[in-house]
């Protein structure tokens, strides 16, 4: 039984203490870990129904939408009511893995798109083809963040499914030295897709592509320096009606961020922007959406009520946590080259 499954999800450090090991021992281990019942059925499915009437107007109206790999990174998506709403519910697990409520976060991206078996044209089923990436640089060194997605439908090994080089985190140091055009193109763009002698690389040092499956409500949680990608379906899985739904939310100790960072977080809130999943350091945004004002298309405009409230604003540094409280600030800064 999940320690999530109230409501609420405050419970006692007690209650948590097993659940925080077993986590933590996972990622340290394996670089990955599955918690369920982070949302109840009732919530994954009003927040996927949000979701899905935004994604069926475009259809109804014979229009698309931009995405890659059915990750949505613009239209403002990551400020919708239901983003936020799975965000702040999220945020008692990032307390518990870091030790510390004062937290800022990202406003990621979503993933959202129809079975493929429903799309026109040409379905994209699984091949061999990966985009197996890095997301952590190298000019930053040791563990920086925990990124996670939050799942609101249930994600099996034949679905949509998260994908990873399985204990990959622990050589990414290695895999820099040995790569060195990696490092420099990971430096600048703090995103870098592998080659296939560098998976190879991985592999030969017993880091297996492994699929995770991600129960609905549930989220999976990696370290930033795991290799990973999202698998597409496969052509006659069973559920082939089954819509891809992840919240990408990333979440770090507040007292990390610079107060560059705090203004960049304070004008994505502000404008509505797109953040990539570095929440304190470092904090990047991307490009500004403007609403189309096209006929038959309800677009975001103005921060939904629940982005207003004083949990949000600590999220974003709209509102600044009390330091010297002799509460936990969390662990140490991390290092950097």
């Amino acid at each position: 039984i999940s320690p999530f499954s109230e409501p609420s999800l405050q419970v006692s450090l007690i209650q948590l203490s097993n659940f925080r090991e077993r986590v933590l021992a996972e990622l340290e281990d394996q670089g990955f870990s599955v918690v369920e019942d982070v949302l109840s059925p009732e919530e994954c499915q009003r927040y996927s129904d949000e979701f899905k009437s935004w994604v069926r107007q475009y259809k109804d109206n014979d229009r698309t939408y931009g995405s890659f790999e059915s990750l949505v990174q613009s239209y403002r998506i990551g400020h919708f009511n239901a983003s936020w709403a799975v965000r702040l519910k999220v945020k008692a697990v990032f307390a518990e893995i870091w030790g510390t409520e004062k937290l800022l976060s990202s406003v990621d991206g979503v993933a959202v798109s129809p079975p493929p078996e429903s799309m026109p044209g040409q379905p994209r089923f699984r091949n061999d083809k990966t985009f197996l990436h890095l997301d952590q640089g190298a000019n930053r060194l040791g563990l920086h963040a925990y990124q996670s997605g939050v799942y609101l439908e249930e994600s099996s090994t034949s679905d949509h499914c998260f994908r990873v080089l399985k204990g990959s985190h622990k050589f990414i140091q290695e895999f820099y030295d040995h790569f060195p055009l990696a490092a420099k193109e990971s430096s600048s763009m703090e995103y870098y897709e592998l080659r296939d002698e560098e998976i190879k690389w991985y592999s030969d040092l017993g880091c297996p592509q492994t699929t995770v499956p991600v129960p609905r409500g549930g989220m999976v949680l990696w370290d930033s320096r795991l290799v990973h990608d999202n698998a597409r379906p496969i052509m006659g899985r069973p559920n082939s009606d089954r819509w891809r739904h992840v919240v990408f939310v990333c979440m770090t100790p507040a007292k990390w961020a610079k107060q560059s960072d705090i203004k960049m977080k304070r004008t994505a809130y502000e404008n509505l922007l797109l953040t990539t999943h570095w929440p304190s350091q470092n904090v990047t945004t991307f490009p500004m959406y403007h609403p189309t004002g096209k006929e038959g298309i309800q677009e975001l405009t103005e921060l939904p009520e629940i982005a207003t409230t004083k949990e949000a604003k600590l999220l974003m540094g709209v509102e600044e946590y009390h330091f010297s409280d002799g509460k936990s600030n969390g662990p140490e800064e991390p290092k950097w080259r």
